[in-house]
């Protein structure tokens, strides 16, 4: 935020909207504006939430101004509709000829089970946001220092390491999604990735001091790996 700025905020009228869903678009849903939730002036270094769905109206106070939005994209429901009607076409009943409603009645209803159980299917849940998450990827600058200079193939033990984005998926199995790779994790490795995935950055021996001496030096090198591909910072 740089600059002033009043938002005059009221409550949502159209619950969880997806990106598709345009105000402009939707004047039936417009808000009362004689109901104001909140009515506040923003200044710069100001941050503000809101939740999805909630009216807003920021107005230029006195000077020019310009405030920068970030949105947050999780897994939808309607992501996972999109994902079990592309995947579903594995069963013969999704891929049926349809004529009209009267005669594809009884189709249309074994449709309807099929598709209930399929959505149910803790097995493809686990698929969908396991591809869900693999599909997220934060390109960032690379440490060219060290990561692009062909006479290291290792990183110092005083490194400071820590994970590239908070965007990770902790899966079943053992595995982890991070910033567009899938990764599955021994128990003792389980462990360095649980402490990096903390938030705050830790140097390579503080990790190798956690972990048995005869695996430290595997360690390294999958932590050396990690960052080579994207999914570890080195700072």
């Amino acid at each position: 935020m740089q600059g002033k700025k009043r938002w005059i905020i009221h409550t949502p009228t159209f619950k969880k909207p997806l990106f598709m869903h345009r105000s402009k678009d939707m004047p039936e849903y417009a808000p009362n504006l004689d109901d104001v939730y909140m009515d506040i002036v923003l200044e710069a270094g100001d941050v503000l939430y809101l939740p999805r769905g909630w009216w807003h109206d920021p107005i230029p106070v006195g000077e020019e101004t310009v405030h920068l939005a970030v949105g947050i994209f999780p897994a939808y429901t309607h992501n996972y509709l999109t994902w079990v009607s592309q995947n579903m076409v594995e069963k013969e009943i999704a891929r049926a000829s349809l004529s009209h409603y009267e005669s594809d009645k009884e189709l249309i209803a074994q449709l309807a089970e099929h598709t209930a159980e399929y959505i149910k299917d803790k097995e493809n849940y686990r698929k969908f946001i396991e591809n869900f998450y693999d599909q997220k990827r934060i390109e960032k600058p690379l440490n060219l220092e060290t990561l692009g200079n062909y006479q290291y193939n290792s990183i110092s033990e005083n490194q400071k390491i820590s994970f590239k984005t908070k965007n990770h998926y902790f899966g079943y199995e053992n595995k982890i999604i991070s910033n567009g790779y899938g990764i599955s994790l021994d128990e003792e490795f389980g462990d360095v990735i649980k402490s990096l995935k903390q938030g705050s950055e830790v140097s390579l021996n503080d990790i190798l001091e956690k972990v048995s001496e005869d695996k430290r030096e595997k360690i390294s090198q999958l932590i050396w790996q990690l960052s080579y591909i994207g999914v570890l910072k080195l700072s």
